[in-house]
């Protein structure tokens, strides 16, 4: 079985084809979840895959990776979930001069050899190799050195190995790169452009991104990508495998700052469309079961996050995105009012609408037509005839709260 062409990395496709959802095979959860997450709408899983160290000198323990990956494909293949497959290690957290990594040469090696054995079992079956998880993150080098172009080679130079390793063995292999923590493209563009430079992209059909956006952004409002974001790197498509918001403040500070369920149900839908209309080709969330940013329940239902994302979605299955609709004067991202049109073959087309600060019933001239909407601060669709959905998709709400617009649950 195959379970992915290069079909799956266009953008051009209906926003309920391109949803990812980000999960780990370790837990004993994972079929159970996986079956949960198909039904809801998800299409595509992110697999991790996990080596360690027992001595900072000492060699990889890889535990029968290849093993349990296989027990994970074999539950995507029978829920319909399409796998994106990514790497991350443990490591001793210092930085090697000779290596510029936190790995020496000869855990490096390892690496290597167990990489192109993972590579040879499970090629020509439609698997997205997403490469190396986050390497400006801890998991490649000590983070305060992101920055260090010494640092930013090893890394690009390792993925290029990988990559050129799947094209031995692989007949159409789907290399998607880069997984980078770069929200924005004011926090780490140097590191973008150094990988490019280098050739990171140059037998690739695409990147992956994990656009987090950071409280210090006024609130962690999703809208900044539209004034930072790019959407294209190297000139291909972006994918995303992680975004969300963290809902748990109990393990102490958190870099993206902690949000309420209201907050990160409303910026997780409204990040999803604006992922949608940059043309993301997957887009995937930041994750199912046993996180803060977690979007279900311990026994398979959504919680609220997962449901206003997933119930847009849905919503707009089949349609395709077509404009975004310029309804009123604005300062900046976030004063705008929201409108994009989705399309769908022999079907009336849709609006999905919001504001981040302009609520209230407001009557708008929508490409010459008149209409009068409710404008919420998160997603909502209406007919682009102007006669609102029959079904209520979304929660009632109350206003005048410190939000703006709060939903009741």
């Amino acid at each position: 079985m195959v379970f992915s062409t290069k079909a799956d990395l266009v953008a051009n496709r209906p926003l309920s084809e391109k949803m990812l959802i980000n999960s780990w095979k370790y837990r004993k959860y994972f079929e159970k979840s996986i079956a949960a997450m198909s039904k809801v709408g998800f299409k595509y899983v992110n697999i991790g895959t996990w080596f360690y160290l027992t001595k900072s000198d000492g060699d990889p323990i890889f535990d029968n990776e290849i093993e349990k990956t296989q027990v994970a494909l074999d539950i995507c293949k029978k829920y319909g979930m399409k796998p994106m497959i990514n790497f991350n290690g443990q490591n001793n957290g210092y930085l090697n001069t000779e290596t510029w990594c936190n790995f020496n040469q000869n855990q490096l090696e390892q690496i290597k050899q167990y990489f192109s054995k993972f590579v040879q079992t499970f090629s020509n079956q439609g698997i997205i190799w997403a490469n190396l998880n986050e390497p400006d993150n801890v998991y490649w080098a000590p983070f305060n050195e992101r920055h260090n172009p010494r640092v930013i080679s090893s890394w690009v130079n390792f993925s290029k190995w990988f990559i050129d390793e799947t094209f031995k063995f692989d007949k159409n292999p789907l290399n998607v790169p880069y997984s980078c923590i770069t929200s924005v493209a004011d926090e780490g563009s140097d590191i973008t452009r150094q990988a490019i430079r280098q050739g990171l992209f140059r037998r690739a059909l695409g990147g992956i991104s994990h656009p987090y956006v950071y409280h210090n952004h006024n609130n962690g409002q999703p809208e900044i990508m539209l004034e930072l974001h790019e959407g294209t790197v190297a000139g291909l498509p972006l994918l995303s495998n992680e975004y969300g918001y963290s809902r748990d403040t109990s393990s102490g500070d958190h870099n993206q700052g902690y949000f309420s369920m209201a907050e990160a149900a409303k910026y997780t839908a409204r990040q999803t469309i604006i992922q949608d209309y940059l043309g993301f080709s997957i887009i995937g969330i930041y994750c199912d079961l046993g996180d803060s940013y977690s979007i279900e329940n311990d026994d398979g239902s959504l919680n609220l996050v997962g449901k206003m994302t997933m119930d847009l979605v849905n919503e707009l299955n089949g349609y395709t995105i077509q404009e975004k609709i310029e309804v009123d004067s604005h300062d900046n991202v976030y004063d705008d009012i929201y409108a994009f049109r989705y399309s769908k073959d022999n079907c009336v087309d849709k609006i999905v609408y919001w504001a981040p600060e302009k609520v209230g019933l407001r009557q708008l001239s929508v490409n010459n037509k008149i209409i009068k909407l409710n404008i919420t601060d998160y997603p909502q669709v209406v007919d682009y005839d102007g006669v609102p959905n029959p079904k209520e998709y979304f929660l009632p709400i109350k206003s005048n709260t410190s939000l703006g617009t709060e939903v009741m649950y």
